[in-house]
């Protein structure tokens, strides 16, 4: 571990599968499409693969979730939860039952973005949990199960659990 609580043996983004592969290998796009909605991304403004795939290839929202997530869990990088100092601001936007109930723990945010810790299983919910209930850009962060929750017990203790 670095001094950012991060694995220094870290991979970056480019090593995980590509959204658009997970999506065909999950018979959700064909090969046709796929290159069909690469071209329609590089001959437009930026925007992600997958709402062009929901958009023009009419693939479900939660297909294309769970190959983001997917795609996530194949990151080399984990945080280590507990060395982290999550800010107050962050901290106050999750009560101690939703940190458990979602697996979170805020670390920062940044105007209209949370960043935080989950796990690879809790990813879905947690971004979920994020954006419909908070209405904020998520921001995750993956670490171990069982870092994560030592941080939240951490953060949160279980005297505090009462809160709504």
């Amino acid at each position: 571990m670095n001094d950012h609580g991060l694995s220094s043996d870290a991979r970056c983004m480019t090593t995980s599968t590509r959204i658009g592969d997970l999506l065909c290998a999950a018979g959700e796009l064909e090969p046709k499409e796929l290159t069909r909605l690469l071209k329609l991304q590089e001959s437009g403004p930026a925007r992600p693969l997958g709402a062009l795939a929901e958009e023009h290839a009419g693939v479900d929202p939660a297909a294309v979730e769970a190959a983001w997530a997917a795609q996530m869990s194949q990151w080399g990088g984990r945080v280590d939860p507990r060395r982290l100092y999550p800010e107050k601001d962050a901290m106050q936007l999750v009560t101690p039952r939703r940190a458990r109930q979602f697996n979170i723990l805020p670390v920062s945010r940044q105007g209209g973005r949370l960043s935080y810790c989950t796990t690879p299983l809790g990813l879905v919910s947690a971004h979920r949990f994020v954006t419909n209930v908070l209405g904020l850009v998520s921001e995750p962060m993956l670490a171990m199960r069982s870092d994560l929750h030592e941080a939240i017990e951490k953060h949160y203790p279980a005297s505090s659990c009462g809160a709504a």
